[in-house]
């Protein structure tokens, strides 16, 4: 059975097609937006500065530190936030020092509300609501901003008047097929990890181990990285066949990308084969961008 945390993120992802001409060009998600890729960034970029510490390097063959990893995912996460909340849109009404400062505090509030109700929840549930942390942040760091309008660059504009055009009721049966591509797809991706990748022993607790250069798994390397590469390019042009400007899109499915195959990593760690893989991670990342 899918738990609701996917459905929810499948949901959001269909809304966002759904919504499209009429949210895109709002501040706010701009904002939001750019606070979800910052503290993606983040996040990333906080697990790889304590690789050397927690693991022993990328290339390492060991067991990790999950406490070292994870306070480096922590720290990361919660400063790319801020960043890329602040740093969102064109020329503001706030100094730079504001934005961050309103941003960081919004996106404390927010990660802290958000982490303690997620942590009253349990095994599988739990990791499946990780990605609403992210996005938690993203929604406060927004809020605590809304007093610092910005003026509309171009490509805002250009957003909007992409928007403005799908307004065209010939295009209700494409945004319909990419809501349905959206949905319909990735939950089949959820249902063949979930009764073929994890239905091996669990381990006794969940834990961190890179296998770099340990049998095949180099080569997995490199499946990693198509994976993300595929998951990003796929879901970017069903959200433009949504109506979703492309600049808006790409970030969309990276961030997307992203989640997904962090979530999968995340379940690995339930499992005594796998585990957590920060190496793993590093693939997929390289496969995002675009």
């Amino acid at each position: 059975m899918i738990p609701r945390s996917v459905l929810r993120a499948l949901a959001c992802l269909s809304f966002a097609v759904a919504g499209a001409p009429h949210v895109v060009a709002g501040q706010a998600l701009d904002r939001t937006l750019s606070s979800m890729v910052g503290g993606a960034l983040g996040g990333f970029g906080g697990i790889v500065a304590t690789l050397p510490q927690g693991c022993g390097g990328v290339f390492s063959d060991r067991l990790c530190n999950l406490h070292t990893v994870a306070k480096g995912f922590g720290v990361g996460n919660v400063l790319g936030s801020a960043f890329g909340a602040a740093r969102s849109g064109g020329a503001s009404s706030c100094s730079p020092a504001e934005r961050f400062g309103r941003s960081l505090i919004g996106t404390l509030a927010a990660g802290g509300v958000s982490v303690a109700g997620v942590s009253q929840t349990h095994g599988n549930l739990r990791i499946g609501l990780t990605p609403f942390v992210q996005l938690a942040e993203g929604m406060g760091g927004a809020a605590m901003l809304s007093p610092c309008s910005w003026t509309p660059s171009r490509a805002d504009s250009a957003a909007i008047r992409f928007a403005s055009e799908c307004q065209n009721p010939s295009r209700g049966l494409a945004r319909a097929a990419a809501g349905l591509g959206l949905t319909g797809g990735y939950a089949g991706l959820y249902l063949y990890f979930h009764h073929v990748w994890w239905s091996g022993t669990p381990a006794s607790q969940w834990f961190v181990e890179n296998d770099w250069d340990r049998e095949e798994r180099d080569a997995d390397k490199f499946g990693h990285m198509f994976g993300g590469y595929q998951l990003t390019r796929l879901t970017s042009e069903l959200l433009q066949a949504g109506c979703v400007p492309p600049s808006h899109a790409i970030a969309w499915a990276a961030l997307y990308a992203w989640a997904f195959q962090f979530q999968i990593e995340e379940w690995d760690g339930t499992q005594q084969l796998y585990g957590f893989n920060p190496s793993d991670l590093v693939a997929d990342a390289a496969g995002v961008p675009r």
